[in-house]
């Protein structure tokens, strides 16, 4: 038998639920929106607004339908803590992909990450607007759900048989070359 590792009792299962503090010489960049700061580190990043409201995030964040792409709480806030020197350096010229100047796309993304992100802070302090929230939240959930069971049973396009026949011609036809050339290769040799 091999050697235990650790015995029941001592396995902390929880142990991946502690939320480490981040440790200066482990910053990469940090940015202050006023508000708000943004840290990132090599495992994370994490938003803490002027109250000690945090939110920590990994890079592996995915969206609600499981994909990990650039619309993730990370991405956006990597995005964020990306642009702020350069969309204050240059706040008087016009942005590239808005009809909007640096500045004020700078001050758009302080208020899209704000709004968002400081909602859990204030959503309890009215009951209804609680609810609310809550209510939307499991609408919208209720129809992605809707829409990922449509996507998973629609059926898929019916295959053209002519299409697979020349294709898998052209298959045969490649494999054949292919070994027509390494014979060539070793009779050659």
């Amino acid at each position: 038998m091999g050697k235990t590792i650790a015995n029941k009792k001592d396995v902390n299962n929880k142990a991946g639920y502690v939320v480490k503090p981040i440790a200066v010489k482990d910053i990469e960049k940090e940015a202050d929106f006023g508000t708000f700061k943004i840290t990132r580190t090599r495992d994370c990043i994490a938003y803490t607004n002027y109250v000690g409201y945090s939110v920590i995030t990994k890079p592996y964040t995915t969206t609600p339908e499981g994909k990990a792409t650039e619309l993730s709480l990370y991405a956006w806030l990597n995005y964020a803590l990306e642009q702020k020197e350069y969309l204050e350096q240059h706040k008087d010229e016009k942005h590239a992909d808005f009809d909007l100047t640096n500045g004020e796309w700078l001050e758009q993304i302080k208020i899209i990450t704000e709004a968002n992100l400081t909602k859990p802070c204030v959503v309890f302090t009215d009951v209804d607007y609680a609810t609310d929230e809550a209510l939307n939240h499991i609408k919208w959930l209720n129809d992605k759900t809707k829409q990922l069971q449509e996507a998973m049973t629609a059926t898929p396009p019916e295959e053209d048989e002519k299409q697979n026949t020349e294709e898998f011609g052209r298959a045969v036809g490649d494999e054949n070359l292919r070994n027509n050339l390494q014979l060539d290769n070793i009779e050659g040799d």
